[in-house]
């Protein structure tokens, strides 16, 4: 495998050119652990969606074709939250003929949906001529990745601007340092019963469900997954831990148990400095002193993201015994998650075989040290469940995949990120949306064509339209803003059977059907909410 090329949180993205957990109380030790808690969805918007699994070395390849179904690129690589699994960004190689030429560029994943697997091309609003304009992501070397002035010049220019107002400060002061260290310090020692990822905000961060010495259960909150899970000394079922922890009540809340640092199995793990300050935010700049003075400096500034051949090859470790290579990964085109990763053992030594077996992302975790690590015993290592030909011919194969490891399958989300709802609100839509609740009430079925992104009235944002044509009539249908029509999978296909409930709106000169409800395959879904439409609910 090549030297790991991780990523920092600032990327050149086409999106610049388009536009903790609450811990449980004490709990007394009961003689079975309780369930792992589900983890909670992100406070951003965000769609269920029902997965669509196809492994990543399919993925790695889709077309990715505009509305007027015009190639604009393909899938190069993969960009990937390392604690999270959520796919964040597409490395879409764009121009160039037969594969030669063209240049590579980074689109938000929120940008992109995947109609179906037998088509296996993901559908996005970029236009050829938006992608030809847009900057070219990393050098091509990508060797220098880390030693490039494109990645400082970037780290300037990009990180800050794609946080929101809270994160920046979060950044920048971290206020809750300042409760931290009002807080009352308690040492605790035990061992751990499970190792928990929970979204808080935006971020997904690791929860150590701890069995201390005197027998009590305690959730302790560490900090982000990417950071965390990426150490050496991070923790896993059955570890020993000793860690100093600051407790935090709130307005009559469950005692939050929060760890400044710790020791894992005889391994530091340093979270947070003498200022309490994270040491996760010298990846964003800032100065962590306790960081510093660690023995191992560079875990510290450990990067969020990582490409996904990067992980595609990488040696498996389990039981601290090293048997295999991850083959592949299994990931749900939908949402972006990976769901599971591909161990082929090689040998025995892991315990299940010849046969490729499937983890689930969240029972592993992606090092400095360029291994996939697996939290799990040896009868979950044997019990593993093979992977079948078809991923989404057994429903209840990722169900089992998590109920074997003890951890929880992830809620199955498509964000419409800020970046995409800020690009709508600062459209002025209250022209066409005031327009659209003046007119009459209309109801039309038909067969869809023409599906397009344009502007509409005084607004910024890509609208998607429809033609829908139903014997001698013709009507232009409004369905939504591209971004939230994509992600909550209203946009039509080309000769897909439709029915639109909405109003009749005539904006400089012309007539459309605004659709508040749209069924396809006999599915209704509402589009608005009364008078108020889907993409401004808060």
């Amino acid at each position: 495998m090549n030297a790991m090329h991780t990523l920092g949180p600032a990327v050149g993205i086409l999106v610049a050119s388009l536009s903790t957990a609450a811990a449980q109380n004490e709990r007394q030790p009961t003689t079975t652990p309780p369930p792992p808690r589900v983890s909670q969805p992100r406070a951003e918007q965000a769609a269920t969606v029902a997965a669509l699994l196809d492994r990543m070395s399919n993925v790695r390849g889709y077309d990715i074709v505009n509305a007027a179904t015009e190639s604009v690129g393909s899938v190069q690589d993969l960009i990937i939250d390392r604690g999270s699994g959520r796919v964040e960004y597409v490395l879409m190689k764009s121009g160039g003929v037969l594969g030669i030429g063209g240049k590579t560029i980074a689109v938000p994943f929120a940008r992109l949906s995947a109609p179906s697997l037998t088509e296996r091309r993901f559908m996005t609003d970029i236009t050829k001529e938006q992608a030809e304009q847009a900057a070219a992501f990393v050098p091509e070397n990508w060797s220098d990745l880390r030693r490039d002035p494109w990645a400082d010049r970037m780290h300037t220019k990009v990180a800050r601007s794609d946080l929101t107002s809270s994160e920046k400060n979060d950044a920048d002061t971290d206020p809750t340092a300042t409760a931290i260290a009002a807080a009352m310090e308690e040492a605790l020692g035990g061992e751990v019963v499970a190792v928990k990822r929970e979204w808080s905000g935006r971020s997904e961060d690791v929860i150590v469900e701890l069995r201390t010495n005197d027998g009590k259960v305690r959730d302790l909150q560490l900090g982000p997954s990417w950071w965390v899970m990426s150490q050496p000394s991070a923790p896993m079922r059955g570890d020993k831990v000793e860690a100093k922890v600051r407790v935090i009540t709130k307005d009559g809340a469950n005692p939050r148990y929060i760890v400044s640092n710790a020791t894992v199995d005889g391994k530091t793990l340093v979270l947070r400095d003498s200022q309490f300050r994270p040491a996760w935010n010298v990846a964003n700049g800032a100065t962590t002193d306790d960081a510093r003075r660690s023995d191992e400096p560079a875990r510290a500034a450990t990067s969020r993201l990582v490409l996904a051949s990067e992980i595609i090859g990488a040696k498996a470790v389990a039981l601290d015994k090293e048997g295999g290579d991850i083959e592949d990964a299994i990931m749900d085109v939908r949402s972006g998650t990976i769901l599971a990763l591909c161990v082929d053992p090689n040998d025995s030594t892991l315990g299940w075989g010849d046969t490729i077996r499937s983890v689930p992302w969240s029972a592993t975790t992606f090092g400095a040290d360029e291994k996939v690590h697996i939290d799990a015993t040896q009868q979950m290592l044997t019990a593993a469940p093979e992977i079948p030909k078809d991923l989404n011919a057994q429903p209840t194969w990722v169900s089992s995949v998590y109920q074997t490891f003890g951890v929880p399958a992830p809620r199955l989300e498509r964000s419409w990120d800020a970046s995409s709802r800020d690009r709508t609100m600062k459209g002025d839509d209250s022209s066409w949306i005031a327009a659209a609740l003046s007119g009459p009430t209309a109801t039309f079925s038909g067969t869809a064509s023409r599906p397009r992104n344009e502007a509409i009235g005084k607004s910024n944002a890509q609208i998607h339209v429809v033609t829908l044509t139903s014997g001698n009539r013709v009507e232009e249908v409004v369905i939504a803003p591209y971004e939230y029509a994509s992600t909550n999978q209203l946009a039509p296909t080309q000769g897909e059977q439709i029915e639109v409930s909405g109003r009749i709106m005539t904006l400089d000169g012309r007539r459309y059907i605004v659709a508040q409800k749209i069924t396809r395959a006999g599915r209704t879904t509402d589009i608005w909410s009364g008078d108020k439409p889907g993409w401004l609910k808060r």
